[in-house]
């Protein structure tokens, strides 16, 4: 009977050390216990949460500078992420890095960072004032998400070419992403509208600044 406890006792004793130093009972980094997609969405919650402490420590270093200075001047409320009232992920997916070359620097990021995550995403905002980046419903990114002290963090987060992946077969072919097309003709046009047609704004170049252009006074 004594020998049987002692038995038990020892196999409990190795199985605690064995979880001890595999790689299952090590604590894990933060890029280990996350994945590069759940940071993207850790992000927009705590966009939708106005949570701006979070918001900036999901960032790289570079960018969280940035982003600390827009958020601390007053003169930016209610402007771009200071202007979102709601935000949620409709549709994500992950791209083939090389296939989003022509719209962010992969190479630069790659040499940077090591590995490097390319996500579209469209995602349902409702803000406060409408604008070329921002529009009450759903809006299409690009988000590229690195590694960075043990973490995965968001190095760019900018508009997405949605004529260009739909083109090269990427895209969702939903409703939302079809109106968003329609928006970006618009836009393509120089009328920035949103969904529901109304002019925001215009970006037609004068004949002044298409003669600047050709190189002439």
């Amino acid at each position: 009977m004594k020998k049987t406890v002692r038995n038990i006792i020892i196999f409990l004793v190795i199985t605690a050390l064995v979880g001890t130093f595999s790689p299952m009972g090590m604590k894990q980094s933060a890029a280990q216990i996350t994945t590069p997609e759940e940071t993207v969405y850790q992000y927009i919650s705590a966009l939708n949460n106005h949570n701006w402490n979070e918001v900036v420590s999901l960032l790289t270093g570079d960018e969280q500078s940035a982003v600390k200075g827009f958020i601390a001047n007053p003169e930016n409320e209610g402007q771009d992420i200071l202007g979102v009232l709601s935000a949620q992920i409709v549709e994500i997916k992950e791209m083939p890095s090389d296939a989003a070359r022509f719209a962010t620097t992969v190479d630069s990021y790659r040499s940077t960072y090591g590995d490097v995550h390319v996500f579209y995403a469209g995602i349902n905002y409702t803000v406060e004032n409408e604008s070329e980046f921002y529009l009450n419903g759903v809006n299409y990114n690009l988000i590229v998400v690195v590694p960075e002290n043990g973490s995965w963090r968001i190095v760019q987060f900018s508009m997405a070419p949605i004529d260009t992946f739909v083109k090269w077969g990427y895209g969702f072919n939903s409703p939302s992403e079809n109106a968003a097309l329609e928006v970006l003709k618009q836009r393509e046009e120089g009328r920035i509208v949103n969904y529901q047609g109304k002019l925001l704004g215009t970006n037609i170049a004068t004949e002044e600044q298409l003669n600047e252009e050709k190189g002439e006074q």
